[in-house]
C-alpha cells in the first residue's frame, strides 16, 4: 500500500510540475480548481486501493475472475460517493453539467458521437473475439458493465476534463467540440 500511495504522490507531483510550468502566473489564480483535480485522482486512486488492501472495507466482497481480473465493487461506489460528494461541495466552482452529468446534446454532436461509439464498438468486438476466453461468470460481467462506465466516465471523463476545460481556453474546434 505504501508504495501505492509514493506512487499516486509521484505522478501527482509530477502534473502539479507540469501545470506550473504550462499555466505559469495563472497557476495562482486556479488553485482551488487545481487542488480540486489532485484530491479528486488521488481520492480515486486511494479508494480503491484501500478496499483491496484492507477487505472489512468492502461493503460487497471483491471478486477475482480467472485469478487476475479483480471486481472492486467498493472501491468504485466510495469513489462515485466521494466524488459526487466533492461535485455538491464545490458546486460554486464546478457545475454539474460541466463535467457531464447532462441529457443535453450539443447541436450537431449525435452524428459524430454515434461514428465514435460504433468504431469503438467494433474495436471492442475485434479485441474480444481475439483474446483468450475465459469461463463465464455472471458476476464479472455485470461488473464490468456498470461499475468502471459509471466510475471512470465520472471521474476520469467528466469531473477531471471539466476543470481542466475551466483552466484552459477552447483553442482548438474538433467536429464542433471545444478542446483547451
Amino acid at each position: 500500500m505504501t508504495a501505492t500511495i509514493i506512487t499516486k504522490l509521484a505522478i501527482v507531483a509530477a502534473a502539479l510540475i507540469n501545470t506550473i510550468l504550462v499555466m505559469g502566473a495563472r497557476f495562482w489564480r486556479y488553485k482551488a480548481l487545481l487542488a480540486l483535480i489532485f484530491i479528486v485522482f488521488f481520492s480515486d486512486n486511494l479508494l480503491m486501493g484501500l478496499t483491496i488492501q484492507y477487505p472489512f472495507l468492502q461493503l460487497i466482497p471483491e471478486h477475482k475472475w480467472e485469478g487476475f481480473l479483480i471486481c472492486n465493487w467498493s472501491g468504485k461506489l466510495y469513489s462515485i460517493i466521494f466524488t459526487l460528494g466533492l461535485l455538491y461541495i464545490f458546486r460554486q466552482l464546478l457545475r454539474v453539467n460541466e463535467v457531464g452529468l447532462s441529457a443535453h446534446q450539443q447541436k450537431g454532436s449525435v452524428l459524430p458521437s454515434t461514428l465514435v461509439i460504433l468504431a469503438l464498438a467494433g474495436w471492442a468486438t475485434a479485441v474480444g473475439f481475439a483474446s483468450p476466453k475465459g469461463n463465464f461468470d455472471p458476476e464479472t460481467l455485470v461488473y464490468l458493465a456498470i461499475m468502471p462506465a459509471l466510475n471512470e466516465e465520472l471521474v476520469y471523463r467528466g469531473y477531471l476534463p471539466g476543470i481542466l476545460d475551466k483552466l484552459m481556453p477552447r483553442k482548438i474546434n474538433i467536429l464542433g467540440g471545444g478542446i483547451g
